[in-house]
């Protein structure tokens, strides 16, 4: 997962190459020192002073925010993790790529976190993705998490703050994989249709009259009434 330093010594600055900064090292040092930012010792090799991103000027901190969205967005996403013991034998190979997808997605979301609230980075990876601003792989998991026919290359900020809030509900990855996995649809039984006895008596009714077309009204599954035709034959 890409993370967010809580600290960036001169030279890290001169290679964001930000536009609100010097492009030399000695000239940052010269403005850090002049406005007094927070700095502590590196530890490690090389040594020197790193300064806190909490003590930079707000400008400076929300284009280093910027920069490490924008990075998160074109990184390109890393494999699912291997489930060994998870029981798959519900899912199709179709719903686990769909899985995977979203928590990939999901997993992008919670890196832009650490840069700014919830809604703001849902918000940022659905008008990248909007805009085509994404890694090509990025944009092929939004195909997978769609799952729907045809390529379908956008993805609102509803649908995708819901996955993440069902992928947090998870305990496990086992039921991270089974809360995201798209639902298969079941096509209905005949005999599960409560109007379709009814309906066929009424068309194979032999009946006095010429040809009409009578208008019945069906109560459908606790929907709006659907107005269907049917035709009597004499």
């Amino acid at each position: 997962m890409n993370e967010l330093k809580t600290h960036y010594s001169a030279q890290e600055l001169v290679e964001l190459k930000l536009n609100s900064l010097p492009t030399t090292k000695k000239a940052i040092l010269t403005r850090a020192q002049k406005q007094s930012w927070d700095g502590r010792k590196r530890s490690g090799k090389g040594g020197g002073v790193e300064y806190a991103l909490c003590s930079l000027p707000q400008h400076l901190q929300d284009e280093i925010r910027n920069k490490f969205a924008v990075t998160v967005v074109k990184t390109k996403p890393k494999a699912p993790l291997a489930l060994r013991q998870v029981d798959l034998n519900t899912l199709t190979e179709k719903q686990r790529e769909a899985a995977d997808a979203r928590m990939a997605l999901v997993v992008k979301v919670l890196e832009l976190e650490q840069a700014q609230p919830r809604y703001k980075a849902v918000k940022f990876l659905c008008e990248q993705i909007k805009h085509g601003e994404v890694s090509a792989e990025l944009m092929r998991l939004v195909e997978l998490a769609n799952n729907k026919k045809g390529k379908n290359r956008t993805l609102s900020d509803r649908t995708l703050n819901q996955w993440v809030l069902d992928y947090e509900k998870a305990d496990t990855p086992e039921a991270r994989l089974k809360a995201l996995a798209p639902m298969k649809r079941m096509a209905k039984k005949a005999e599960e249709i409560w109007w379709l006895p009814d309906f066929w008596r009424y068309i194979a009714k032999p009946t006095a009259l010429m040809w009409r077309k009578p208008i019945t009204i069906f109560r459908f599954n606790g929907m709006s009434d659907l107005r269907m035709n049917r035709y009597a034959l004499q």
